[in-house]
Order: C-alpha cells, then sequence, then structure tokens
C-alpha cells in the first residue's frame, strides 16, 4: 500500500472529512478548511 501517493493521501482525508462531517460543529470547521485547501 503506497500510503505516500497523493491520491491515496486525499482519499484518506475525503474519509476523515466524511468522519468530521458528522459530528456537528466540527463540519463548519471542515468546511472551511475545505475551502482553504480547495479555494
Amino acid at each position: 500500500m503506497i500510503f505516500g501517493n497523493g491520491f491515496t493521501r486525499m482519499l484518506l482525508g475525503i474519509w476523515l472529512w466524511q468522519l468530521i462531517k458528522w459530528q456537528g460543529p466540527a463540519f463548519l470547521i471542515g468546511l472551511g478548511t475545505g475551502w482553504v485547501i480547495w479555494g
């Protein structure tokens, strides 16, 4: 497994974001971070 791969890290990031998304207020933090990253 290539965890150093950018695509894999992206998938892990999306997975973590999905977990955070359901934590209520934390969703706003994840969304704000997403805007900064994906701008």
